[in-house]
């Protein structure tokens, strides 16, 4: 980012803008899904901008390492706190297979699509997956396979942090997996393959609930920009 000189309106550096600045900011993430910075990146990242600075006779300051290291590693733990993956699983019962074709019809009835991953998805006006779709086994589901395929059973998927009104889209989720247990002869089980009951969602709902409200305290609210740039 730039004050441009005589300005005190911060903007995003442009390639090749003839523009004058009186302040550069340059910035690195803390923390994303790989975990937090070290010592040495930071390092790193100063070393680069005084390296590109010197030459110019330009001023840099770069002296909260420490700081940023402490911050890093407090982000760092909200992240694992609040990282959560839930999946629910339509299973066939004994030694049978579900219908694909039904599979496939039930997921475009609920405005899923099937992406380049081998899952079906979900996705809100942005293009970001709501909930997924995907195969229980290790075949990838696709156009030209989903007639001849055979599975034992599919999983949906919601990736907490990254989804917006969290328990309205957990509640469609968990319609969308009854429906599918019903529609294909199938049973709703947890990870654990035991059977879902009313009581195990109410359970998860009252977790996501207290997952959110993390987040919305910590400024950082699931689905939102900063949650996307973080759990990446």
């Amino acid at each position: 980012m730039g004050l441009p000189s005589g300005s005190h309106v911060w903007e995003e550096l442009l390639p090749w803008s003839d523009k004058h600045y009186q302040e550069v900011l340059v910035a690195m993430q803390l923390a994303d899904r790989n975990g937090a910075v070290n010592e040495e990146m930071l390092s790193g990242l100063c070393n680069l901008v005084r390296s590109a600075a010197s030459p110019h006779g330009i001023k840099v300051l770069c002296n909260d390492i420490d700081e940023s290291l402490e911050r890093a590693r407090s982000l760092d733990m909200f992240c694992v706190d609040v990282d959560v993956l839930i999946g629910l699983n339509v299973v066939a019962r004994g030694d049978e297979t579900l219908p694909m074709s039904r599979v496939r019809l039930e997921a475009g009835n609920a405005g899923m699509m099937l992406a380049s991953d081998g899952t079906f998805q979900l996705t809100d006006s942005r293009g970001e997956v709501i909930y997924s779709l995907c195969n229980h086994e290790s075949t990838p589901f696709s156009p030209e396979g989903l007639e001849t395929l055979e599975t034992h059973g599919i999983t949906l998927l919601f990736d907490v942090p990254r989804v917006p009104d969290g328990i309205k889209n957990f509640n469609s989720m968990v319609a969308l997996g009854r429906k599918l247990a019903h529609e294909v002869g199938g049973l709703l089980v947890d990870d654990n393959l035991r059977p879902l009951t009313d009581a195990g969602i109410e359970k998860i709902r009252a977790q996501l609930t207290q997952i959110y409200n993390k987040m919305e305290s910590r400024g950082i609210p699931a689905g939102g920009r900063l949650a996307l740039k973080l759990f990446s």
